[in-house]
């Protein structure tokens, strides 16, 4: 066997093992690949599925409040729990910091249309009763911040399914 045949032998086996070493770290990044893109689905299934339960619990909180005010304002014989306007504004106040946050976090997660709902849902919620507060004042205003917290859960919901590509 000549040098040049022994060359050839080298520089054919080294090759061989290059193209075997290209495959392993091909199948290797496809694979940390497809982990990533994984990970990345499920922090946005738990965003998602975060923000709906808050808008959930915003107009579930709202619709109590809104209750409560009918109560109090047409049953001459309803008499709330010491402790029931201050519960229900907790909820409120504890919910919309949540959704307030979620808004603020906006695309990073979640989808351009979800975040623009939810800063409309905030803008929204940040309107005030007329000065001074009446009662019908505070009812249309609560009502208002009802209605836009419905439309907001039905924009995100809408955008979770096809950010998640969900049917």
């Amino acid at each position: 066997m000549t040098v040049e045949n022994v060359i050839t032998l080298v520089a054919a086996g080294l090759a061989f093992v290059a193209s075997l070493v290209a495959a392993m770290v091909s199948h290797y990044n496809a694979r940390f690949r497809r982990f990533a893109l994984e990970k990345w689905w499920e922090r946005k299934a738990e965003a998602y599925a975060e923000v709906i339960r808050s808008l959930v619990t915003l107009i579930y909180s709202l619709d109590r409040w809104i209750r409560h005010e009918y109560a109090l304002r047409t049953d001459q014989e309803y008499e709330p729990p010491p402790e029931a306007q201050k519960t229900i504004y907790n909820e409120y106040k504890e919910v919309r910091t949540k959704i307030e946050r979620a808004a603020i976090e906006g695309n990073y997660v979640l989808s351009g249309k979800a975040a623009n709902a939810l800063s409309e849902l905030i803008k929204q919620l940040r309107k005030e009763p007329i000065w001074p507060v009446t009662w019908d004042s505070l009812v249309d205003c609560l009502q208002g911040h009802f209605k836009a917290a419905q439309d907001c859960l039905k924009a995100v919901r809408g955008e979770a399914r096809s950010d998640l590509l969900l049917k």
